[in-house]
């Protein structure tokens, strides 16, 4: 019988900081001898078990791209060739088969020089390519939530290799790297990394391709190898992405390195898919009374060559926004990042730390340098606070890229020069950011308008609050901003992404169903929030239909009975009887008192007075604001027709009462 076997490759890699050695950024181009090879095991069940052959078709070895140049391979044993695969064929094998592919091959230090900005959303596709923009069982890009996250990333930007760069910088921040059982013995879907926020190389590139398939950016995933400088490093198996741009082709974003639009020249291109976990491996034979496997392939590496100086793309330095500062202070750390070429680039900085300095936000940043740009960094730092005033303190500072470009300064900190709070020198950072972005971006007026109601109720002749808030989505400051509620309105500015909120309180006389609406206008900018309420009046209720005996005997048994009626159409709440008399005294609560409820209280005669008996209804209830209302009504009961027997205990419990009452 024959069987076809698939055998897949996990990919795992160490994630690095500043990833490998300096060959790896520094050199032109390196020269690397790979071998991949694998076993054939065959497990014969009986001295009848026959094997006729066995085939196996492998892509796992090195290809030769636009900066990849394989110049020799060998295979042992020889193979046939068609396209991208290698078919190995054995006829009547014995136990143990060999299989390798051994190659030798030169990677380019090579950026892809992407000049000019390429249009988002793009509707180009590469050849087939269909294929690399739709969802798989992996690649999820039909989840609502990662469509979600993908449209906030990408609002308002039109240029993909932002876009790509913000997506690729959003997953290599928020998402950790985790080679744990969950994701080392399977590939896990984009949904799940996004859920758990955790993952190796291939579930960290999986959501990055889903992020970019939502947004119909067509992204190829890439297996192969690459080097990790970090404990238990070394080659390891590895996977990044490759997505398309129009007339430049495929450029390569490695979300697990931090590498966007370029990828070190450690990184050995075995093969692509549209998919990932497609198997590059897949045994086929002919036997019977056999168990034919394969082993996970191993992959032998060696570092041949490291030839010529690769120049340095962006020029980086670093200044201290005061050389000197006062002992127990803050200063700005600010690093300057030009780039000299005419074409896109992206920079990982790091700043190193110093001992006795406190950093007071993230040390790493990832920056995208479009052709010619010039960016500014910022970051906040603060001198320990047990200084002594007796010394001037000096404070080396350095910063290094992922290519291991360095700058150093550094600044003092010593006694009667001028101190920076936390507020004063984070509020000169945000001066200086917006002076960064004026400098950078084409101006954009834009602001958020959204508001809401304080309250749980509306009801009318009660002031309402609400509440306003006013957000600049823009890059520009906005000046002389209008917010109005029915002619009451306030005049404010509002900053780079700022947000101010305005509470309003206005009075309704009429109820019913109303819209109240709230503009914010501007210089060349506008939004209008409408917010529809019901007003309710105040509830009212009536006691109404009561029936009862005008007259009773001493041994009577008899029945009050009334009905309590909702006259205006008004929710309610805690709707409580009392039933007042000298003697007698009852209250209760109406629970689930909707619109209308018929009442009957039981009386008996024997606990009446002689004559005529005053009692009063008292209806109390509350309105959803907890505001009390209160009715009530009056009737007389005549206690009559009595013996002398009766009238001498009525005495008695009079009496009797009477005593109570004094001594109470």
């Amino acid at each position: 019988m024959k069987k076809l076997v698939m055998i897949g490759l996990i990919l795992f890699v160490l994630p690095t900081v500043i990833a490998g050695t300096g060959w790896m950024f520094n050199a032109s181009e390196v020269g690397f001898t790979v071998d991949v090879h694998q076993r054939v095991l065959i497990h014969r069940f009986s001295e009848f078990s026959r094997v006729a052959y066995i085939e196996v078709n492998t892509t796992l070895f090195p290809k030769s791209t636009s900066r990849q140049r394989v110049n020799y391979q060998y295979t042992k044993p020889n193979v046939s060739m068609e396209g991208d695969w290698y078919t190995f064929r054995w006829r009547l094998p014995q136990n143990i088969l060999n299989l390798s592919v051994y190659s030798t091959l030169k990677n380019v230090n090579l950026v892809k020089q992407v000049k000019k900005r390429v249009e988002f959303p793009t509707s180009k596709l590469p050849p087939k390519g269909s294929e690399f923009i739709q969802p798989t069982k992996i690649i999820t890009s039909d989840d609502p939530k990662i469509a979600k996250l993908a449209s906030k990333l990408a609002e308002g930007e039109n240029d993909l290799y932002e876009v790509l760069f913000k997506l690729g910088s959003w997953v290599h921040s928020n998402i950790n790297y985790s080679l744990s059982d969950e994701t080392r013995l399977e590939s896990r879907n984009a949904s799940w990394v996004l859920s758990h926020k955790m993952g190796a190389c291939d579930e960290l590139s999986a959501l990055f391709m889903a992020l970019c398939r939502a947004l119909k950016i067509p992204v190829r995933y890439v297996v192969g190898e690459a080097y990790s400088n970090l404990e238990q490093g070394g080659w390891q198996n590895h996977g990044w992405v490759e997505a398309y741009f129009p007339v430049y082709g495929w450029i390569p974003y490695d979300v697990t390195y931090g590498e966007f639009g370029w990828i070190d020249t450690s990184h050995i291109v075995f093969y692509y898919s549209s998919d990932i976990g497609t198997p590059p491996t897949m045994l086929k034979y002919d036997g019977s009374e056999v168990n034919i496997s394969i082993d996970e392939p191993k992959v032998d590496i060696n570092l041949l060559s490291a030839n010529g100086a690769f120049p340095q793309l962006y020029q980086i330095k670093v200044e201290p926004y005061k050389e000197a500062v006062g002992l127990d202070s803050h200063n700005l750390i600010i690093v300057t990042l030009n780039n000299t070429q005419d074409y896109y680039l992206s920079a990982y900085i790091t700043l190193l730390r110093t001992r006795g300095i406190i950093n007071l936000d993230d040390r790493t940043r990832y920056v995208l340098l479009k052709p010619r740009e010039s960016k500014r960094e910022f970051f906040l730092i603060k001198t320990s606070a047990n200084l002594s005033d007796r010394y001037i303190y000096t404070y080396p500072i350095r910063v290094v890229t992922l290519r291991n470009y360095t700058a150093e300064t550094k600044f003092q900190a010593k006694k009667d020069f001028e101190t920076f709070s936390y507020e004063r020198i984070k509020a000169i950072e945000e001066y200086l950011k917006r002076e960064e972005l004026a400098a950078n971006k084409t101006l954009v007026k834009d602001i958020d308008l959204e508001c809401g109601f304080l309250g749980n109720y509306t009801y009318v002749n009660v002031e309402l609050p609400f509440n306003c808030s006013v957000t600049n989505r823009g890059n520009t400051l906005l000046k002389n901003l209008k917010l109005c509620l029915e002619g009451d309105c306030r005049v404010f500015n509002l900053n780079l992404q700022e947000t101010r909120v305005f509470q309003f309180k206005v009075n309704y006389s009429e109820p019913g169903p109303r819209d109240v609406v709230f503009t914010v206008e501007g210089n060349q900018v506008s939004r209008t929030e409408i917010l529809s309420i019901k007003l309710l009046p105040p509830p009212k209720l009536e006691i109404a239909k009561i029936n009862y005996p005008s007259s009773v005997g001493y041994k009577s048994r008899f029945g009050l009975a009334f009905l309590i009626n909702k006259t205006v159409d008004s929710p309610v709440k805690d709707v409580t009887v009392n039933l007042s008399h000298e003697y007698l005294s009852d209250k209760f609560l109406l629970s689930g008192f909707k619109k209308a409820k018929l009442v009957n209280i039981s009386i008996r005669g024997r606990d009446l007075m002689m004559g005529a008996n005053n009692f009063t209804i008292i209806l109390e209830y509350k309105d959803l604001l907890d505001r009390s209302y209160k009715t009530h009504a009056e009737i007389v009961i005549r206690l009559e027709n009595l013996s002398i027997v009766q009238k001498i205990s009525l005495w008695f419990k009079g009496f009797f009462r009477w005593l109570d009452h004094l001594f109470d």
